[in-house]
């Protein structure tokens, strides 16, 4: 093969990665590169992925955006089960499904889970999804920002009832052997979170975590905060425990995802603001588009200011020396 065409081919397929690296238009992001503020909170970058349609299960095991869970968790209580992830728990049917299999031995019960692949530059933000929890007793429905040291969660317990939002900030005190409202609450829902899809969400600073429902704040946290960057994950799981997540279950139970949308600063941003414009974006109108954005979900389906800046460009320039190279051949 002649190398201009080499070069060629390789400029249009990077031209055609980036084009499928976003779930919005590229102006849009090309507008936002002043970040993203709300109520004089203000955000760097934007990442998200949209679940309701287009890749089938097999493509998104390849993305590399996300990792699907296939590992083992020892139990972490006496008369209580191992959680077992494997990556058959997880599907797409018109949103993210994420399932606790059944099994008539308890220890071959089987969990799923998803978690970004990045992780290093993950440092504050705000963490949103919308999720349907199972009505089948005895799971967790769990999203939450990890690294070794700290956690900061959203778990929804399908035995509790009325349904309840826990918060958590890990390492969590205890105080009378019960765990303490300055790292744990328990927030009534007020609805029936199986019944439809509703946002769970997270805002996390350096001194701490407000704890929202359906954009309503629910709770703040501020006693051991993060400060260190993690990824974020969201896992759906049982452990038999009696004494939270019960069960196991006897039938197989699915929490589904819409989509997942993370603004954060970045530990490790490395690109020139407000270049195209001196305003940051509305984080109200930016969701608003997201929201209304109806095409399918890509490989690869990040937006991050950085994606716009690197691979457009490169394969601008793979393509000019292309065709700098015809004409002097």
């Amino acid at each position: 093969m002649h190398p201009i065409t080499s070069l060629i081919g390789l400029a249009i397929y990077i031209a055609h990665v980036s084009a499928k690296s976003t779930l919005v238009d590229t102006s849009v992001s090309r507008s936002c590169d002043c970040g993203f503020n709300e109520d004089q909170v203000y955000w760097s970058h934007l990442w998200h992925m949209n679940f309701r349609q287009g890749l089938d299960t097999n493509e998104l095991y390849k993305t590399e955006d996300i990792f699907v869970a296939n590992y083992k968790i020892q139990p972490k209580y006496e008369n209580s089960l191992s959680r077992v992830f494997s990556r058959d728990n997880v599907d797409l049917k018109g949103a993210l499904q994420i399932a606790v299999t059944a099994a008539p031995d308890a220890q071959r019960v089987r969990c799923g889970g998803i978690g970004t692949k990045r992780q290093i530059d993950f440092l504050y933000g705000s963490f949103r999804s919308y999720l349907r929890t199972s009505p089948v007793h005895g799971t967790v429905a769990a999203m939450y920002m990890y690294n070794p040291g700290n956690e900061i969660d959203i778990e929804v317990l399908s035995a509790v009832d009325p349904p309840q939002s826990y918060f958590a900030i890990h390492p969590g005190l205890i105080e009378n052997g019960r765990a303490s409202a300055l790292t744990h609450d328990n927030h009534w829902l007020g609805f029936d979170p199986t019944a439809d899809f509703h946002e769970y969400r997270f805002d996390w600073f350096p001194d701490l975590v407000i704890f929202y429902i359906d954009g309503v704040e629910a709770r703040r946290l501020t006693t051991n905060i993060a400060s260190t960057a993690g990824r974020f994950l969201i896992n759906h799981w049982t452990d038999g425990n009696a004494n939270f997540s019960q069960g196991p279950p006897t039938e197989d139970a699915k929490l589904e995802i819409m989509n997942i949308t993370i603004l954060f600063n970045s530990s490790q941003s490395y690109l020139p603001g407000c270049q195209q414009t001196k305003q940051a974006c509305s984080i109200q109108n930016v969701m608003a588009q997201l929201a209304a954005k109806d095409g399918p979900m890509s490989s690869a389906s990040r937006w991050t200011l950085a994606i716009h800046y690197q691979q457009p460009w490169l394969a601008f320039i793979i393509f000019a020396t292309a065709c700098l190279l015809l004409v002097t051949d």
